[in-house]
């Protein structure tokens, strides 16, 4: 498809037949992967990569047309672990630059920063770098705290049904600027640093992990398993949407200010929905968020509740959002008693 057999000095053929014949993960007959991470006395496409200074990544998933890819230069490499939402979770980060060859969902457009496998996660730092800029821009664009306070307490329209995801209007550009307002005291704007804008990134890929532990292997977790694969409709791209949902959901809960996590989602949401499933997941992620605040007023008591409240979320506090958060995730079942999260 894109010639990656050369990345490695052989022929596309012998390159399929390295990826058949090399030890892969099967993950309940859904998907297949390469295992990426070295291990003593192999000689496989990820021992090849390794030999080049690269991480490779290679799969396909039900669903797929042929096994895709990812090649990207291998900047480090560490073990991490955690606990999110009463579950620990372990893996191997690999922090990567610039991918030489983009996971077919990139090359198809979408901005793909990184992505959990069975044992652990990669980051593309250079995928993630224009978020920090679109946060810079937004500084400098608006360094007058008295206009910004003024931009941020524009009227709102009426509605009639004000928990319905209705277009936002930029609302995720004004929760950043209600943060970056927040954080310079209200004389001057503050900052969203590098550091937080890869954090962020990471908390979505543990919460990949946190699912790891909580279904596999499968052979322990079926039941687990299978009532995600119905709750999935046993379709495999609303499996996909299912995950990068829950995963999100780990990020609102775990970020360092669950603002900037909320306002990325509604950025992200509203830039599409193709090739990947993660817009139309995060669409249905705020819509639950949405109906949790109608339900529970006593959540977001600043909320007006004749305007849209998809307009209005940057009058939510860090801890008013992250208390709403927690309680969306009581309802998804991190192996926690509670329903998963509902299409509305």
């Amino acid at each position: 498809e894109v010639g990656w057999g050369g990345a490695f000095g052989m022929a596309a053929g012998e390159l399929a037949r390295a990826w058949q014949a090399g030890p892969r993960e099967e993950h309940l007959g859904l998907a297949a992967l390469v295992e990426p991470l070295p291990q003593a006395g192999r000689d496989d496409l990820a021992a090849a990569a390794r030999r080049l200074g690269r991480f490779v990544v290679v799969g396909d998933h039900a669903g797929s047309v042929g096994p895709d890819i990812a090649l990207l230069p291998l900047v480090a490499e560490s073990p991490i672990a955690g606990e999110h939402l009463g579950t620990g979770w372990s893996g191997t980060l690999s922090l990567c630059l610039a991918a030489d060859i983009e996971p077919r969902a990139g090359r198809a457009g979408a901005p793909i920063a990184g992505a959990a496998l069975h044992r652990g996660f990669w980051l593309d730092l250079d995928k993630i770098r224009p978020q920090l800029a679109l946060y810079e821009a937004l500084r400098a664009e608006h360094d007058d705290p008295e206009a910004l306070r003024r931009l941020l307490a524009q009227p709102l329209p009426r509605s009639s049904e004000p928990a319905r995801l209705v277009p936002s209007l930029g609302e995720g550009r004004r929760m950043v600027l209600a943060v970056l307002l927040e954080r310079g005291g209200g004389a001057e704007t503050g900052a969203v640093p590098l550091s937080e804008v890869v954090s962020l990134s990471m908390k979505h890929e543990e919460g990949h992990l946190v699912d790891r532990a909580l279904l596999l292997p499968a052979g322990r977790h079926l039941w687990q398993a299978l009532r995600l694969l119905a709750s999935a409709g046993f379709s495999p791209r609303r499996l996909q949407e299912e995950l990068e949902l829950r995963a999100e959901l780990v990020a609102w809960c775990s970020a360092l200010d669950p603002r900037i996590a909320v306002a990325k989602t509604l950025s992200d949401a509203e830039s599409g929905g193709r090739p990947t499933p993660h817009a139309d997941a995060y669409r249905r992620l705020l819509q639950a968020l949405l109906d949790l605040l109608r339900e529970r007023p006593d959540l977001a008591p600043a909320l007006d509740r004749g305007a849209p409240y998809v307009l209005q979320l940057h009058r939510l506090g860090a801890g008013e959002l992250r208390a709403a958060a927690e309680e969306l995730s009581r309802r998804v079942h991190f192996g926690r008693k509670g329903a998963p999260v509902k299409s509305s």
